[in-house]
């Protein structure tokens, strides 16, 4: 039997999400979390996650082509020039990667929009 086969096979054995559903003791409760995930409110991360992931890998490419081209001329040896950039853009990465971190705790990263509360239903 084939790898396509054989993962054919196992997709038509898979369920419906009804049959899963119908078959579970937490049902109910689970379609209620899932409502109020879906209507949850708070604050965007698209900002942050833009400056934690994006941020750094543009720093490191940025920095390494124009230390590359630099450092090619100054440098004698090839091998030299490249170990150089490299060392500088992750330099540059981490100073980029400390300074964010730094703006964002300012700014008020590290506050929870969400408050912890204790439930305990099992009166």
């Amino acid at each position: 039997m084939s790898i396509i086969n054989a993962f054919l096979f196992k997709a038509k054995i898979v369920m419906s999400d009804k049959e899963n559903c119908s078959n579970c003791a937490q049902a109910s409760n689970c379609k209620t979390v899932y409502e109020q995930l879906g209507k949850a409110t708070g604050p965007s991360i698209a900002k942050k996650a833009v400056a934690v992931f994006l941020g750094p890998i543009v720093v490191f490419i940025v920095c390494l082509v124009i230390l590359e081209k630099k450092l090619a001329v100054i440098c004698g040896s090839e091998g030299m020039g490249i170990l150089l950039s490299t060392a500088g853009a992750v330099g540059a990465s981490f100073v980029y990667i400390l300074i964010a971190k730094t703006i964002i705790a300012r700014v008020g990263g590290n506050q929870s929009s969400c408050e912890f509360r204790e439930n305990d239903d099992r009166d």
